[in-house]
């Protein structure tokens, strides 16, 4: 039996690289055999689509937070009137 090298490991996802040359993806229940440069591929999209994840984020958070503070203004203004 070949010797794997652990290149990451998080609970049960784990990244290992195999003397033949394969990288092996093991995500839970789910593994992949890949080259390195489709690794390389994958890691470069995956980091993409985190940083478009946290940047939708931020946005839907600022789009709530003047959402809010428009409903306190206007709420804030009509207790005024009053």
């Amino acid at each position: 039996m070949m010797n794997r090298t652990l290149l990451a490991e998080h609970g049960d996802f784990r990244v290992e690289s195999c003397p033949c040359g394969t990288i092996n993806i093991h995500l839970g229940q789910v593994s992949l055999r890949v080259s390195p440069m489709t690794l390389l591929t994958i890691s470069d999209v995956l980091g993409g689509a985190r940083d478009n994840y946290l940047d939708l984020i931020a946005h839907l958070q600022s789009e709530h937070l003047n959402e809010t503070s428009k409903t306190f203004l206007t709420k804030s203004s009509n207790d005024q009137k009053h």
